[in-house]
């Protein structure tokens, strides 16, 4: 379930502020901010989130270059 939520996370918001990214744990999670599990829970998030970034960011670049291509010949 984690995984989807991120994924729906991600749609919205792009690059959400460490305060979305806790009030997100907080409502997901039901952790308390800063405690152990909490914090565990907002480094993997902050790091899937920067992983999807990636992809996405690489997929539209390759978009953009076939793109360019098409429109060259």
């Amino acid at each position: 379930m984690w995984d989807e939520e991120i994924k729906c996370l991600f749609l919205r918001i792009r690059n959400p502020s460490l305060p979305n990214i806790d009030e997100f744990v907080k409502k997901i999670f039901g952790y308390s901010p800063y405690t152990k599990e909490a914090l565990e829970a907002q480094s993997r998030t902050k790091k899937t989130l920067g992983d999807f970034r990636h992809k996405f960011n690489l997929s539209v670049i390759k978009l953009v270059k076939a793109f360019k291509e098409s429109q060259e010949r």
